[in-house]
């Protein structure tokens, strides 16, 4: 009987492994300009023709190769970068050694380089993984690679590539990631006639450029926590997207795509931007390097840590703590300067064409200056204490009540008093899921100015140092009870099932319940394990109302699917949609008419609130319009 096993050909294993290298002309660009940061280069020229296709050059200012080097560089798994047992820590981009093989495989290829001691370079070409022409060649220091026809070698691939347009946009994504991470590397980017040059700047200078805002309109991020270590850039929350296309993470120097950690971002964004929205962010997390593994996949976009749910509990700690401090602020709907307008003592926005207007706003200034000598409290108009926790429903004008606050009512029977209660003993899991701002993170000071007047009893008009400011009240409300609620809810006691609810669960489902019996009895979701079956003995008490089984459900498919995984996270979720229905129903309404006492305790109320610019539903709640802005509306110079 003759052997069917047999050994594949050197050309065959390559275009094979070129599968799952190089999947289209982004994977070949993203490889060799990784080559090009590793050699150290601070210039990169990218040329791209036909989508990639026809042409892809990359040329860079780098160390350059020498002659044994470049014959050597396209043979699968050989490597300068690692040596011996380092796969524990790799500091480089490319360590596996088997991207230009791949490349030249499926291509036909020039490669040329030279080094600062060599009196010439080297050429080598390659057609289908074959060598064709090697030979001496003037060149700059450095190296430059053309790969032509690619795909050429594997039909079947190309059947499968998207119009030149399209792969432009693949492009432009995968080098938005290195421009990022590499601020001070000089890039050029060249898509058939169109050619664009990045230069050397800060990473603020490059937020500017590539995601067309100021970053005054967002926050640094600097938050470490034992070795794990979050910087960046985060925009404000009323910059969101549609998907996450604007969510750039980087590991250890290394750019990486992880949807756990951009749930995790959504969820420190939660209550702050529409449903289905995704912030912009901008994270360099720096973990040690014998924490997280590099060799999951030939691409190396992914990677595994050791301790996940550490590391998601960190970044949504420094999204959190920095988006308390910074929530207030509103993204600029002025045009794009260098810096926010500072206004001179000069100017002045009083209207003084109307008696009855001047007057009004002689009131609100008065009114103002009382209320900013002794702003009423928060805490002590609204206070959730058993005692005064259950009001009856009062009117309409009644809302701000000492002077605009009211507490919730017994009415609508959603809480109870024998199963509400305030805890000061919170599991330190949950500590994180707020960070006070009482601490090192006061508040980002903001000024709404004076109310003047309320617009067909809607929208409230202001007076500030910034100019005009139009806020609606309603979302204005709706964030103050969310955020004093919140504050004050800080755990879920537990409303016990009489009987149980018996789980029906597969092996999957019964292994996940296992890894998250902790953090689910931490939420108020406590699990017993009898026999072969699992039993829910009880649910959060706040949400007592809701069907036991549908709320098991909705844990249950957002546990499986990954998104959720600490109890922090869990708590989030649940504390989120309880409390903004809530606030949402309490708080004032459009159409309401408030007077100018009323408007001005909103918005100092405002001042004092975190995440103030925004309702609990995402949308915002005031804009600011500079002088500036205004001047171009009856055409004059700013």
């Amino acid at each position: 009987m003759f052997s069917v096993i047999r050994l594949l050909e050197p050309q065959l294993i390559n275009r094979i492994a070129a599968g799952e290298v190089i999947e289209r002309p982004t994977s070949v660009i993203k490889e060799l300009i990784e080559n090009s940061l590793d050699a150290k280069a601070t210039e990169i020229h990218v040329t791209v023709r036909g989508g990639g296709q026809t042409l892809i050059r990359i040329q860079d200012n780098g160390c350059g190769m020498i002659k044994e080097d470049l014959k050597l560089s396209v043979q699968r798994h050989t490597t300068s970068k690692l040596s011996h047992a380092d796969l524990w820590n790799i500091h480089t981009f490319g360590f596996r050694g088997e991207a230009l093989a791949s490349i030249t495989s499926v291509s036909k290829a020039l490669l040329s380089s030279k080094t600062l001691n060599q009196p010439h370079g080297w050429s080598l070409y390659i057609e289908g993984g074959e060598q064709q022409d090697f030979k001496p060649v003037a060149c700059d220091v450095g190296t430059c690679i053309e790969i032509r026809d690619l795909f050429f070698a594997t039909p079947a691939r190309l059947k499968f590539l998207r119009s030149p347009a399209q792969e432009h946009i693949q492009i432009t994504n995968c080098l938005e990631r290195f421009l990022l991470l590499n601020p001070h590397v000089t890039f050029s980017l060249r898509l058939d006639e169109k050619h664009k040059v990045f230069d050397a700047a800060s990473l603020e200078g490059r937020i500017k450029q590539l995601l067309n805002l100021q970053a005054a309109e967002g926050f640094w991020l600097e938050t470490q926590i034992h070795d794990v270590k979050v910087t960046g850039w985060a925009a404000l929350p009323g910059a969101h997207r549609r998907n996450a296309d604007r969510i750039f993470l980087y590991t250890n120097q290394r750019p990486i795509e992880d949807r756990m950690l951009v749930q995790s971002m959504r969820i420190a964004y939660q209550d702050l931007i529409p449903k289905d929205r995704y912030p912009c962010v901008i994270a360099f997390l720096s973990i040690p390097y014998s924490d997280v593994d590099v060799n999951v996949h030939p691409a190396k976009t992914q990677v595994r840590f050791k301790a996940p749910q550490e590391i998601r509990s960190v970044l949504i700690t420094a999204l959190r703590k920095s988006l308390i401090q910074y929530g207030q602020k509103s993204v600029s709907i002025t045009p794009k300067m260098d810096s926010y307008p500072s206004f001179d003592k000069k100017v002045s926005l009083n209207f003084e064409t109307k008696q009855d207007t001047e007057s009004l706003y002689k009131e609100a200034s008065e009114k103002s200056i009382a209320f900013s000598q002794n702003p009423p409290s928060v805490m002590d108009s609204f206070s959730l204490k058993e005692s005064d926790f259950f009001k009856q429903k009062t009117k309409t004008s009644d809302k701000f009540q000492t002077p605009y606050l009211l507490g919730l009512e017994a009415s609508e029977n959603f809480f109870t008093k024998s199963s509400f209660s305030l805890k000061e003993n919170i599991s330190p899991s949950l500590l994180i899921e707020d960070c006070s701002t009482t601490d090192s993170s006061p508040l980002v000071k903001i000024d709404l100015g004076r109310p003047i007047c309320q617009i067909q009893n809607r929208y409230i008009v202001s007076v500030s140092t910034q100019g005009l400011v139009i806020i609606d009240p309603h979302g204005a409300h709706e964030r103050i009870l969310y955020e004093e609620m919140k504050r004050q809810w800080k755990s879920f006691d537990v409303q016990f099932l009489i009987p149980p609810l018996v789980l029906s669960l597969t092996e999957a489902e019964k292994i996940t319940v296992e890894m998250h019996r902790a953090a689910l009895a931490e939420v108020g979701f406590p699990v017993e394990q009898q026999d072969e079956t699992f039993v829910l003995k009880g649910i959060p008490a706040v949400l007592h109302t809701h069907p036991a089984s549908e709320l098991w459900d909705s844990v249950l498919q957002r546990l499986s699917e990954e998104l959720l995984c600490s109890a922090q996270e869990i708590h989030q979720e649940l504390l989120h949609h309880v409390l903004a229905y809530w606030a949402c129903r309490k708080s004032v309404f459009l159409g309401d008419r408030l007077s100018l006492e009323e408007m001005d305790g909103l918005l100092r109320a405002m001042e004092k609130t975190p995440n103030s610019a925004q309702c609990n539903h995402g949308r915002k709640v005031y804009c600011v319009f500079s002088v500036d802005q205004i001047s171009t509306w009856f055409d004059r110079n700013p």
